[in-house]
């Protein structure tokens, strides 16, 4: 596909078949189908590919290996047995001959195709009795020899049913900013619409700044999706759509992508401008020089203190950890605990010196150790009155993906079975 304007079929950028449009809309001139796209050749050499030779399954080749050593031991065997019949028991070389043939035919496993078959066709028979289709013998193989296995966690570990859970939000308390930032934040950022003092941000106030800074025409995003369902369910939805008119017309929105790992909205309202920002916590802390139509380094962050904060976050994190015992439960008393576990995280990190860099990191690492995905939010408000304004730390969303109910019978039995499981995500 190629976008063209009026007039004009040569201008724009190319579209390859299957791209999904997330945003925006243009016309389109089809240039190419079927298997003259990208994905249609893709398809055809994945074809081709199965034209070639079938697969050995890895039980098949160490078969084969064993029968490989045994006819070259039978072969060894005839040649000493023919030059000993011929030249010292004076036997005929065609009586031998046919000894010795017999020897290498005895020595060659003629059924053992129809055997290997037969033996696998009962192991898938097997196999669907639990529930496993097995599409080719070579296949099940494979899986019988299998010492690792890479699973999905989204969808398959997971019910891919993210939510937000509001009462688990971390906040970053006024106290986390070092004094000698304290002249920076003041009047700073805000509003903030559910605080008393406009200063000091509540949980709502987190929940309310997340959903601003989300796609409400996106909703194939899980994140988003969560974040403004939990909006929704708190506040109400005609309330939410309320706020966020009152708060502002949104004049730009910059989706999360791989790359910057963060979504930005801009809001203006009577010559002030709010940047609201949320993401993975460190690029949201310290955007660095990457691709992104913003870049910051959050008020209370120093890039030199980078290493000792982390080293901080690492040791509070693992000792508080390490002291619980319900860390990986959701329910009241687990979230309980893991409360308990944030407020001691952050006074530990208070006691070691840590600055806000430190004591984020410590709670996104209690929060991930309880099984929780976080989001980091961030705002800043700007004005004619201050235009060296800075990016300010809001808190954690807390967000929860629910194991299967299964998933801890068959992470058990995998590891029972001398698999290891390794979980490939895409969180981070």
């Amino acid at each position: 596909l190629v976008q063209y304007q009026k007039n004009d079929h040569d201008q724009g950028k190319k579209l390859l078949a299957g791209c999904i449009l997330v945003q925006g809309e243009c016309r389109m001139l089809i240039q190419a189908t079927g298997k003259q796209t990208q994905v249609g050749q893709a398809t055809e050499m994945v074809a081709n590919a199965k034209k070639g030779p079938k697969p050995i399954g890895r039980f098949e080749t160490q078969i084969l290996r064993i029968i490989k050593l045994i006819i070259i031991t039978s072969l060894a065997i005839t040649f000493v047995v023919l030059g000993y019949q011929i030249h010292n028991r004076g036997e005929t070389f065609s009586h031998v001959l046919l000894v010795c043939l017999s020897l290498i035919i005895g020595a060659v496993p003629i059924a053992l195709p129809l055997v290997l078959q037969v033996t696998m066709a009962f192991g898938a028979q097997e196999m669907a009795e639990h529930g496993a289709i097995v599409t080719h013998t070579t296949a099940l193989q494979e899986i019988a020899s299998m010492t690792i296995l890479n699973s999905d966690k989204t969808g398959t570990l997971t019910t891919a049913k993210m939510a937000v859970i509001p009462q688990m939000t971390w906040l970053a308390k006024d106290q986390d900013i070092i004094p000698e930032d304290e002249a920076i934040i003041k009047g700073d950022t805000g509003p903030f619409i559910f605080s008393k003092d406009k200063n000091v941000p509540t949980k709502d106030d987190c929940l309310f700044l997340a959903a601003l800074a989300s796609n409400a025409n996106n909703l194939d995003d899980p994140v988003d999706f969560a974040i403004l369902t939990a909006a929704k369910a708190h506040f109400g939805e005609s309330q939410l759509n309320k706020y966020i008119t009152t708060f502002g017309t949104r004049t730009r929105f910059d989706g999360f992508n791989p790359d910057v790992k963060r979504a930005v909205v801009t809001v203006e309202q009577n010559g002030t401008t709010t940047i609201v920002a949320k993401g993975l916590l460190d690029k949201i802390l310290d955007t660095g020089n990457d691709s992104g139509t913003e870049q910051w380094l959050c008020a209370g962050i120093h890039r030199d203190d980078r290493t000792s904060d982390e080293a901080i976050a690492s040791r509070v994190s693992s000792e508080n950890i390490e002291s619980d015992n319900n860390n990986n439960q959701h329910d009241e008393l687990g979230q309980q605990s893991t409360a308990r576990e944030l407020e001691a995280a952050s006074t530990n990190c208070r006691r070691l010196g840590g600055g806000v860099r430190a004591r984020a990191l410590a709670a996104d690492a209690v929060l991930s150790s309880a099984g929780y995905k976080t989001i980091a939010v961030a705002v800043m408000t700007k004005n004619q009155n201050n235009t060296t304004a800075h990016m300010r730390l809001i808190g954690l969303i807390s967000m929860l993906d629910p194991p299967r109910l299964d998933t801890t019978a068959t992470l058990f039995c995998l590891q029972r079975a001398g698999i290891s499981v390794k979980m490939i995500t895409g969180d981070h």
